[in-house]
């Protein structure tokens, strides 16, 4: 293949017997191809010849980010106004906006609120946003997004407010945040199906997520509030990790109904379950909490039962006091097969007494349909306390799987696997 330029002329691209395969091809398959190089890039290539002098226009992507030699902020500006301002407005297939830059260049993703209105006019199906400031979160807008086309969001690092995460108009979505500053009070959509939220900050009390139609959701390692999660009917599986930055905690009350004032239990202030109630409908769920977290535990006041849950993961939140969370999932999940718990923590940590919200009339007896039970431990004693609940629920022997774990790689959830 010749070079791109010679002789200070621009060449076409050609082959060994020299002919110019490639600008031969049709204009879509030519801008399909284009469409994998960051912006800057397609545009440089109107120098390759004639035949490539315009294709850079109606690309279907766009994929802004901060180019190698770069002069700051302006200088990117430039670009960007220039780029969207001669390029054709042609549908897009993808928006990627990018930047992990912490100079002068960063300003320039101030005006990330025209670039993502430029998209949505262009109706694009996917937006992707990632911008890592080491002092600051760059705002997105704080409307709607109006896009019946768009299928698939990526966040990361940015700060979200308004109503901006109000996806009624989207027809089909999937959803991914991620280091992102959440100050909405509500999340919505009837058509989200996939969401994945991982190391945000909630600073609403408590951010409500109404996604009926949701498939699989995750949550995990979180700051601040907990989000509300409503109804669900549609769920097949979801991953709740509440780490320790959750607010959500008390060290004296297993519910968090202490009056000390050293507790955050305060933040919850509606009469209703937070997260158990909206996962109910699930088919799979794996539910991991730092002990002091009180959120599970207290959602049980409010009876949830799972009629549709087939596997269960849990960690040693469940045996915290006198083990009734994990009696309250046995004797409501009539139809579990598998359950996984994964117990690292010494039961000395835990909390010494707690009443769990059941009917003592109850029998202590687990689903019929269960076939196994595993067991990750790192302490004797937690392991005879299991067994004797199991036990006592008419689980066999034959139907548990025992492995113990050193405590050195179960620190921090690092021994956790996912139930896949």
């Amino acid at each position: 293949m010749a070079d791109w330029q010679k002789k200070g002329k621009a060449v076409a691209i050609t082959h060994d017997d020299g002919e110019d395969r490639i600008s031969a091809l049709p204009d879509a398959l030519l801008q399909h191809a284009l469409s994998f190089l960051p912006s800057l890039d397609a545009v440089r290539t109107c120098v390759l010849a004639r035949r490539w002098r315009h294709q850079w226009k109606s690309v279907p992507a766009l994929r802004i980010s901060v180019f190698p030699g770069c002069r700051g902020s302006q200088h990117l500006n430039d670009f960007i106004t220039n780029l969207l301002i001669f390029r054709n407005r042609s549908h897009l297939d993808e928006c990627e906006i990018e930047c992990d830059d912490d100079g002068d260049s960063f300003e320039a993703f101030r005006n990330i609120k025209q670039w993502i209105r430029y998209a949505v006019l262009c109706q694009v199906r996917a937006l992707s946003v990632h911008i890592s400031g080491k002092y600051e979160f760059i705002r997105l807008p704080d409307a709607p997004l109006v896009a019946q086309r768009l299928k698939r969001i990526q966040l990361s690092y940015v700060e979200l407010w308004g109503s901006f995460l109000d996806f009624s108009s989207c027809r089909e979505l999937e959803l991914k945040m991620a280091g992102c500053s959440i100050q909405v009070k509500h999340i919505l959509s009837e058509s989200l199906k996939y969401l994945e939220i991982y190391g945000c900050d909630f600073w609403q009390n408590h951010t409500r997520i109404s996604c009926p139609n949701l498939i699989s959701l995750e949550i995990a390692d979180f700051h601040l509030n907990t989000p509300v999660l409503m109804s669900m009917p549609s769920l097949v599986s979801a991953f709740i990790r509440l780490g320790e930055h959750c607010d959500d905690e008390c060290y004296r009350d297993y519910y968090g109904e202490c009056d000390s004032g050293g507790c955050n239990h305060d933040t919850i202030t509606d009469n209703d379950s937070v997260l158990l109630n909206g996962l109910s409908d699930a088919n799979h769920l794996e539910l991991i909490s730092v002990a002091r977290v009180f959120i599970f535990r207290r959602d049980f006041k409010y009876y949830p039962t799972f009629n549709k849950l087939k596997t269960l993961l849990l960690n040693e939140w469940c045996m915290s006091a006198d083990s009734s969370a994990l009696v309250y999932f046995l004797q409501h999940s009539p139809v579990l097969e598998k359950l996984t718990l994964q117990l690292w923590k010494n039961p000395d940590t835990m909390f010494d007494s707690g009443i769990m919200y059941t009917n003592p009339k109850e029998k202590l007896l687990a689903s019929k349909h269960l076939k196994l039970v595993e067991i990750k431990y790192c302490f004797d004693e937690m392991l005879e306390k299991v067994l004797l609940i199991l036990s006592t629920c008419g689980i066999t022997s034959e139907k548990i799987s025992i492995q113990r774990i050193s405590l050195w790689a179960s620190e921090g959830f690092s021994f956790e696997q996912r139930a896949r």
